[in-house]
């Protein structure tokens, strides 16, 4: 009763078993490497591969080499080029290369034939960038047969073949077998015009290594481009982001970034836009409220009539020498045909608060905390206006903010992710310095702010061309031109040239503005000259913040508070080891 059922099942287990055994008996009977080495460095490769697969099916094996290797902080990556696939026969075979990570992957057959037993594969390839260079001396450094096939070779070979001339005298030549890191050295024998190493039983994960030092003129130094193409391999990634983010950011600026109407022509303006301050035409300008936009807000108050302003003499004031400032609020002119704008409103109350009058020396410290307050209302000002489409603050913000995020995320990656991504690490930090440097050129105009932007410009250009007749006349028609365009003037960075325009035609200063030694013989220049200095202590005294105070709680004393990658040398110190340099990899049967 109990027989038939075995009679049943034994033929099945039998069948099961004899599938099993061929594939766990699959080995390389014979691994030979034949390498040429040229004068320019390059390897010309032919492995010989005969593979018993016993009785298991199989379409071919699979090879794979590692072109990307860990030297120095970053990466050194080999360049491998397969010229062919052939069968002991001589005949081709098909195969296919990939990529896979730091692996170069050649699979060779068909899936449409399979093949069992014994069989002999060749394949020739070159690689590039494989010889290191020690004091002048090149080495090669080759892992034969790699260290990561899945079944045992039976015998593994290799022949280096120096380039044509060498002293086989002159060659030394180190081997080693086993597991990657082993030290076992293998047979080395170096006769006629080649070197010869070799290793027997070697099992899956072992392997055969192979150095050689060949004497200095054997191979031929690197010349610049090919150190130059060399840096592009192993580092390409460090450039080629950044070059993305370069015309990325690009496209951004052109589609929107970039003010409307720019390339239009400038012509020549005798006067800035009326409906614009001196602190939005500066604004304008750079897309920044700086503290001479800011400083120019006094001049132009006090040559509209709110203010005036009178040196004195104090010989306490830092940085003023024996000279102070005296601002005295005015009534509201009544000639003024333009109101206060909110941030002059707001310029004139941080000022003066509840006084009348105030020295600049004692601004210093009290001014500075409402600056930011005045800044946002000047762009506020040109926002509701319409002179800009977005806030050029936000703007600028937010490309700084992504790109310290960029940049300090490539920064931690160069700690976490080690020397496999130093490239890429490298390249986001490069890409986040670009991201954060393109922010000034980023806020973008509107039409009317670009009409605006050239009618300054033409008014700069106009003072370039220093057209004293046409001055004159303006001069004569209105003898108040000098002072009321003097703030312009000033933000446009031409205060000099307005000024040496006037030399002639202005004695006396305008009369919101008092010198100290008022003898009626100031010139335009030394009235410019007075007020310039002037103007940069103002805007200095300005942009003081005001001193810290601390709680009575605190105290003002305390604080917190897969390979070497080719950069080992076999001789340098007497050592190496199995599976180092360069090569190297392994494969097996599909």
């Amino acid at each position: 009763m109990i027989a038939r059922p075995l009679r049943l099942i034994l033929p099945s287990l039998l069948v099961g078993l004899c599938s099993i055994l061929p594939a766990a008996a699959e080995r390389i009977a014979n691994f030979d490497s034949d390498i040429h080495v040229s004068r320019a460095g390059n390897l010309d490769v032919n492995e010989t591969i005969v593979c018993d697969f016993g009785n298991a099916v199989r379409h071919g094996i699979y090879r794979f080499i590692p072109l990307h290797y860990e030297r120095g902080q970053g990466m050194y990556v080999l360049e491998l080029n397969v010229l062919g696939v052939t069968e002991g026969s001589g005949e081709s075979v098909p195969y296919v290369e990939s990529d896979d990570g730091r692996d170069h992957n050649i699979k060779i057959g068909s899936a449409g034939r399979t093949v069992t037993g014994v069989h002999t594969y060749k394949i020739h390839y070159t690689v590039t960038r494989a010889v290191n260079f020690f004091d002048g001396k090149p080495e090669v450094y080759w892992n034969a047969t790699g260290n990561q096939w899945r079944f045992p070779i039976d015998l593994a070979s290799a022949h280096l073949h120096p380039p044509e001339g060498v002293d086989d005298k002159q060659i030394k030549a180190i081997g080693f077998a086993g597991e990657v890191g082993s030290k076992q050295p293998c047979s080395v024998k170096i006769a006629g015009d080649s070197v010869t190493y070799s290793a027997k039983n070697l099992q899956p994960g072992e392997g055969l290594t192979i150095v050689a030092q060949l004497p200095i003129g054997a191979v031929v130094l690197p010349t610049v481009w090919d150190r130059l193409w060399g840096f592009i391999l192993d580092w390409y990634p460090a450039c080629l982001l950044p070059a993305a983010t370069a015309a990325a950011l690009y496209c951004y600026w052109l589609f929107f970034g970039k003010d409307p109407d720019s390339d239009k022509p400038i012509s020549v303006e005798w006067e800035p836009p009326k409906e614009l301050t001196p602190a939005e035409v500066g604004t304008l300008i750079d897309e920044h409220v700086d503290m001479p936009d800011i400083a120019s807000t006094v001049f132009d108050l006090a040559a509209r009539g709110y203010i005036k302003i009178k040196q004195a003499f104090s010989p306490r004031v830092f940085m003023l020498g024996d000279k102070d400032f005296v601002f005295t609020k005015l009534n509201t002119p009544p000639n003024d045909p333009t109101p206060l704008k909110p941030f002059e409103t707001l310029f004139l109350a941080s000022m003066f608060g509840f006084d009348t009058e105030i020295r600049l020396s004692e601004m210093r410290g009290r001014f500075g905390r409402y600056v930011p307050d005045i800044q946002r209302a000047i762009y506020d000002s040109l926002l509701v206006n319409k002179y800009f489409q977005r806030d050029p603050n936000v703007d600028r913000q937010m490309f700084i903010s992504f790109g310290a995020l960029v940049c300090g995320a490539g920064i931690l990656s160069v700690f976490m992710l080690g020397n496999a991504q130093r490239a890429v690490s490298m390249g986001a930090i490069i890409s986040g310095i670009f991201i954060a440097l393109s922010a000034n050129a980023m806020p973008v105009k509107t039409k009317l702010g670009s009409d605006a932007l050239r009618r300054c410009k033409a008014f700069q250009r106009f003072v370039n061309a220093a057209e004293k007749d046409r001055i004159r006349v303006l001069a004569k028609d209105d003898p108040l031109i000098f002072g009321r365009l003097l703030p312009y003037a000033m933000v446009l960075g031409c205060a000099h040239q307005w000024a040496d325009i006037f030399k002639d035609i202005m004695v006396q200063p305008p009369d919101w503005y008092e010198p100290l030694n008022n003898n009626g013989s100031q010139t335009s220049l030394m009235f410019l000259d007075d007020l310039w200095r002037g103007s940069y202590l103002i805007g200095s005294a300005m942009a003081v913040p005001p001193p810290v105070t601390y709680s009575s709680y605190s105290d003002p004393g305390s604080g917190s508070s897969g390979g070497a990658g080719g950069d080992f040398s076999g001789f340098s110190d007497g050592g190496g080891f199995s599976g180092g340099g360069f090569g190297g990899g392994g494969g097996g049967s599909w």
